[in-house]
């Protein structure tokens, strides 16, 4: 089911669904309907596949799928294999769930994003991760100069490099110099 919900899903709908169609609710259902026929039907005949092989391996030592579905349809015919109370009680029990996950994760987890990341670097990254010691500390560190000193060499620095970054630039044309 994964496969319909983040593969089939995504990609069917940005590659086939109409532009001037596409919106959340569309997404929605489309995603919905997609799992609840195309996903479900699938999972259905993949699970009645599987059980029937390892009956089948129990009994002969090996897996032939062929044989397998000859038996199931000579036995069952296609009940075998699919039935509508199988993909009713599937489709109650999964689609709503796996349907909507595309629609949910493009729609719903960004509206909490912003406030989940700020608080994680407020609370965890900013006390605990962040050791990047400033040019201050670093200067102070080595003794090489009292820290009333370094901090002012700093200001000059920055207001140095504000000057440069400021300054109007020379206008480049065809017949200047590359490098």
């Amino acid at each position: 089911m994964c496969q319909t919900s983040f593969l089939l899903t995504p990609l069917t709908y940005r590659i086939y669904f109409p532009q001037e169609h596409k919106n959340k609710t569309s997404l929605f259902w489309y995603g919905l309907g997609l799992n609840m026929f195309v996903g479900n039907i699938f999972a259905i005949t993949q699970q009645a596949l599987w059980g029937r092989s390892l009956d089948y391996l129990a009994q002969n030592g090996k897996i032939h799928y062929r044989s397998v579905v000859q038996q199931g349809l000579a036995k069952d015919g296609t009940s075998a294999f699919f039935t509508g109370p199988k993909w009713f009680s599937r489709v109650l029990m999964n689609a709503p769930a796996q349907g909507t996950l595309p629609w949910f994760y493009n729609e719903i987890l960004p509206l909490g994003e912003e406030l989940v990341l700020t608080t994680l670097k407020n609370a965890v990254y900013d006390p605990f991760l962040d050791t990047t010691p400033s040019r201050t500390d670093v200067l102070e560190s080595m003794e090489l100069i009292p820290a009333d000193m370094a901090s002012t060499m700093l200001q000059r620095t920055s207001s140095q490099v504000t000057a440069l970054t400021e300054a109007p630039q020379p206008e480049l044309t065809a017949n200047s110099p590359r490098c």
